[in-house]
Parts: structure tokens; C-alpha cells; sequence
């Protein structure tokens, strides 16, 4: 069993940020409860995939990097496949080096040459990517 570091999802905070205040509330309460159960039962890949789908559907592309993020990082070296999969279905909504961040990831196998990211709505953060100070 690996070790899961885990945001503090007791209050809002980890959905704080400029980037998704525009978000209406009853969909930022779906992805909430989304990120939640998958908080709770991080092997859950169905609950993984309906996250990103979800944002996918709505156009909600940080939140969209957030659900990636953290399904890599559950994940790690495994499940490629479903991986690239999504990456290739949100890569129209996010960001270009949000793109390359996740092609390098999927390349490497790993985000221990990435600089660490902390993407509004991630549930999980990563012990192997580059602090950078």
C-alpha cells in the first residue's frame, strides 16, 4: 500500500482560488463531493474517472488538471492507459504547459523531474515532484 499525502478538505480551502470563482456553486458542490469520496477511497478509479469527466462536461479546466493530478499521483507508475485517455479528452480545455506537464509525466513515468504544482481542487499532493524555493 503506498502512502497518500492528503489536502485538508475539512473546509473549502483546497477550492479557494481566483481561477475558480466563476464557478456556479451547485457545480463547485459536485466536483466537492466528487473530490471527496475520492479523498476517501483513493483506489476508486471510477470515482477518479467521473471527476474528470465531470469537468471535461462543464469546461472546468484547472479543476480538470486537479482531477489528473490526482489520479497520477494514486496511480503513479500504473494505469497508463486510462491516463493518456484523459489527459487526451481535458487537452482541449487546459492549458498548453498544463498539457506538457502531464505529457512529461506520462513520458517520465513518474514527476520527479516536475516542478510541483498545486492545482486549485487537488485532493492529494505529491513527495516526488521539484520544490522549487
Amino acid at each position: 500500500m503506498i502512502d497518500i499525502n492528503k489536502h485538508d478538505l475539512s473546509n473549502d480551502s483546497f477550492l479557494k482560488s481566483s481561477s475558480v470563482s466563476h464557478i456556479a456553486r451547485d457545480v463547485l458542490e459536485v466536483f466537492k463531493k466528487l473530490s471527496l469520496d475520492v479523498s476517501e477511497n483513493p483506489f476508486n478509479l471510477k470515482r477518479h474517472t467521473q471527476r474528470v469527466l465531470f469537468c471535461a462536461d462543464n469546461s472546468l479546466g484547472e479543476l480538470a488538471c486537479a482531477s489528473l493530478q490526482d489520479l497520477f499521483i494514486v496511480l503513479q507508475e500504473n494505469g497508463r492507459d486510462l491516463r493518456l485517455q484523459l489527459v487526451n479528452l481535458v487537452s482541449p480545455i487546459i492549458e498548453q504547459d498544463d498539457r506538457q506537464f502531464f505529457q512529461q509525466w506520462l513520458s517520465d513515468e513518474s514527476d520527479r523531474n516536475l516542478e510541483c504544482r498545486n492545482f486549485a481542487g487537488s485532493v492529494f499532493f505529491s513527495k516526488n515532484c521539484q520544490s522549487i524555493h
